[in-house]
């Protein structure tokens, strides 16, 4: 079982990287809102090569008009350094699907059983809230030429479900199961995940039950644990 898991993870991973062009840490074309741009809140932001076009961005009801008649330009090549007096800073929020794996597990003491730290594997489905920022930075040399890097950084909260495997034997049991196996169970619970460029990880707190006639034994059956998480963003 715990084979079989695994191999379902990596095709998940693999097949989601080789999909996902547009990943969420890169600064595509989309509506944003914005810091740093004068007076402008609400923008469109336009890749062309070296250059970024930020078309300023009006609400009329539900509907979005983009003014197409003026836009700042943010661009490599020449520039004063006088001209740069904030690094700019644009947001986005969206939904989030991720897949989160739960590497490290923290066990409550349950039962007279001591606290435990357990590495099985585990795997789910995260649906959440997410809001991504992007800053800009240039640098200048003394001959006037910029640089410009780009730092993501993301948060999200929300919950997931997913399975897992987990040790079974006489001593997690109250002596009930004197066989020892490897028992699949069921995750859910809630998750706290921060992103940085192409890195995501955070926290989660959950419940696990036994997907077998032996849960009603199982000292951590719908118990609370706390674990680390790592994701994989799908949309």
């Amino acid at each position: 079982m715990q084979r079989t898991l695994l191999y379902l993870l990596i095709i998940t991973i693999t097949g989601c990287g080789i999909a996902k062009p547009g990943a969420k840490y890169q600064f595509s074309d989309g509506y944003y809102s914005s810091r740093g741009i004068e007076n402008v809140r609400k923008v469109y932001i336009y890749n062309q090569d070296s250059t970024i076009k930020v078309y300023p961005v009006t609400n009329a009801g539900k509907q979005r008009n983009v003014d197409t008649t003026r836009h700042h330009v943010l661009m490599y090549g020449q520039v004063e350094p006088h001209n740069i007096k904030k690094e700019p800073v644009f947001t986005k929020g969206s939904f989030d699907i991720d897949f989160l794996t739960i590497p490290i597990k923290y066990r409550f003491p349950s039962d007279g059983f001591v606290r435990q730290l357990n590495a099985n594997l585990n795997g789910g489905l995260y649906l959440g809230y997410r809001k991504d920022f992007y800053i800009l930075r240039y640098n200048v040399s003394p001959i006037g030429v910029s640089t410009r890097s780009t730092t993501h950084l993301g948060f999200s909260a929300g919950g997931y479900i997913g399975f897992g495997n987990t040790f079974i034997s006489q001593y997690v049991t109250r002596g009930s199961v004197q066989s020892e196996y490897d028992g699949l169970v069921f995750n859910r619970g809630f998750a706290a995940i921060v992103a940085l460029n192409r890195f995501t990880a955070g926290l989660a707190i959950g419940w696990d039950r036994l997907l077998d006639r032996n849960n009603e034994y199982w000292i951590y059956n719908n118990k609370s644990w706390v674990g680390i998480v790592l994701g994989l963003n799908l949309n």
